[in-house]
C-alpha cells in the first residue's frame, strides 16, 4: 500500500494564518494510491500558530521514480478557507431580475375615448387588438438560489451523475418531501424548480458541486378576470382563454376571459436525491 512521511511545512505569509505541509510517499504503485495516503495521513484540521485551520486541498505529483511521489496538503484558517465540509452546504441567492408576460391585469384603472370614459369592455385583458390579446412584460422578483457542496471523490460515482441527469430530463419540481439541504428555502410541494448543476474537480481530490434552483410560491383561490377559485402550483403554467364578443355600448369587438387553464409542465422528484448518500 505504500508509506508516507511528513517532510516539511511552509507557513503562509501576510495576515492569513495557514501552512502547506509537504510529504514524501514511497512504494505507491499509482497516483490513486498516493492520493489515498495523503488523504488518510493529513488530518482534516491542524492547529497552526494557535488557530485551528482546515485542510483546504491536497494533491500529489510524480517524481522520477514510478513508486515515489511528492504530496502536499494546504491548511487555512476557517474564514479564509475556499472549501467547506461536505456536511455544511453553502446557500447563496438573489431575488432580482425576473420578468413575466401577462395578458390579464390585476385591476383595470381606466379607459378613455374621445367621447369620455369607455369603462372596461375587455374585463382586464391587456393589449387587445382585433382578434389578439398581446399582453405585456412586467418586472417581478425572481427567487433564484444556489446550494454549494463539497463531495468526496468516492461519492461522485457514475450512478450518482446518472441520477442527477435523470432529474433534468423533464425538469423537476419538489414533491411532498422538503429539500433538507436548504431548510429555509424548502417551500411546499411544487415551489422549487431544479435548474441544473455546475461541478469542478479540484486536482485529484474532492469535487465542488453548485446546485441551482428557482422558487415560486404556490397560489390558491386566485381571481382573474372575474374567474375565481384558481389554484396554481408555483412552477405550473397558467394561460387564459379569451372569447370574442361585440360590446353593444361601444359597437366594437371585445375580448373577455372565459377560462383559466393550469398545466403541469415539469416532472416532480425528491430533491434529497441530490445528496450522494441518498437511498
Amino acid at each position: 500500500m505504500g508509506t508516507i512521511g511528513e517532510r516539511s511545512l511552509t507557513l503562509n505569509g501576510g495576515k492569513n494564518t495557514g501552512a502547506t505541509f509537504d510529504y514524501l510517499i514511497h512504494d505507491a504503485a499509482d497516483e490513486d494510491i498516493a492520493l489515498a495516503l495523503v488523504k488518510a495521513f493529513a488530518p482534516t484540521t491542524r492547529e497552526i500558530d494557535g488557530i485551528l485551520c482546515n485542510r483546504d486541498s491536497f494533491d500529489v505529483a510524480a517524481t522520477e521514480s514510478d513508486t515515489i511521489w511528492d504530496g502536499t496538503a494546504r491548511y487555512v484558517e476557517p474564514e479564509k478557507s475556499e472549501r467547506t465540509s461536505a456536511s455544511e452546504p453553502v446557500l447563496t441567492g438573489s431575488t432580482t431580475g425576473g420578468t413575466l408576460h401577462i395578458t390579464q391585469a390585476l385591476d383595470h384603472l381606466s379607459s378613455r375615448k374621445a367621447a369620455g370614459d369607455a369603462g372596461d369592455p375587455h374585463n382586464g385583458a391587456i393589449g387587445v387588438n382585433n382578434d389578439s390579446v398581446e399582453g405585456t412584460d412586467i418586472v417581478v422578483p425572481a427567487d433564484r438560489f444556489t446550494v454549494s457542496r463539497i463531495l468526496d471523490d468516492d461519492d461522485v460515482t457514475e450512478a450518482y451523475i446518472d441520477r442527477l441527469d435523470d432529474m433534468m430530463k423533464d425538469g423537476a419540481v419538489t414533491n411532498d418531501k422538503p429539500y433538507t439541504a436548504a431548510p429555509r428555502k424548502k417551500g411546499e410541494a411544487g415551489e422549487l424548480l431544479f435548474l441544473g448543476y455546475d461541478y469542478t474537480k479540484r486536482g485529484k481530490g474532492d469535487w465542488d458541486f453548485v446546485f441551482h434552483f428557482a422558487k415560486s410560491k404556490n397560489v390558491t383561490d386566485q381571481t382573474i378576470g372575474g374567474i375565481s377559485g384558481i389554484d396554481k402550483p408555483g412552477h405550473a403554467y397558467r394561460w387564459i382563454e379569451y372569447e370574442g364578443d361585440v360590446d353593444d355600448a361601444i359597437e366594437r369587438p371585445v375580448k373577455n376571459p372565459i377560462a383559466v387553464h393550469v398545466e403541469q409542465v415539469y416532472g416532480s422528484d425528491n430533491f434529497d436525491k441530490l445528496d450522494p448518500n441518498w437511498v
